[in-house]
């Protein structure tokens, strides 16, 4: 098996004689949100960056633009499915074709779900949110773990 790559800001935090404060590839601190982010995008905003905050090196202040897109990406997921699960799958169509009738039509939401889910999916790989990306860069348990996951709802 080959050995998990370790990133940069690790590498400089375990190197001797490095001021990790004076190297441009570490953040210091957490990022905080866009003020235009919509509450729910807000809300997913907080929960990940104290989940992260256990792991200091893990989020940084040029992760912001990858963060607020995958933020975002829960957003329009969440409100889309949420209309999904209310109005449900199939809608009764708008089209005068339909006469009297009124066919049923694919609801829109499940493409904007569909859509949104796949975005989520790879910001969340890209900050290294899902067990196999943790792993391949070698985010291991934080010194304090107290059991909570990433994805608890």
């Amino acid at each position: 098996m080959p050995t998990p790559r370790t990133p940069v800001r690790l590498k400089v935090l375990a190197e001797p004689n490095t001021d990790p404060a004076k190297n441009l590839s570490v953040g210091i601190g957490t990022p905080r949100p866009p003020a235009w982010l919509p509450r729910e995008a807000r809300a997913e905003w907080r929960r990940i960056v104290a989940v992260c905050s256990k792991h200091p090196t893990w989020l940084q202040h040029t992760d912001r633009a990858v963060l607020t897109a995958y933020c975002l990406a829960w957003s329009v997921y969440r409100e889309a499915a949420e209309s999904l699960v209310r109005d449900g799958v199939l809608i009764p169509g708008r089209s005068p074709s339909d006469g009297a009738r009124r066919g049923l039509v694919k609801n829109p939401a499940v493409q904007i779900v569909r859509d949104s889910g796949e975005q989520v999916r790879r910001f969340a790989r890209e900050l290294a949110f899902s067990p196999d990306s943790r792993q391949r860069i070698a985010i291991g348990p934080s010194e304090e773990d107290d059991g909570d996951d990433l994805f608890d709802f």
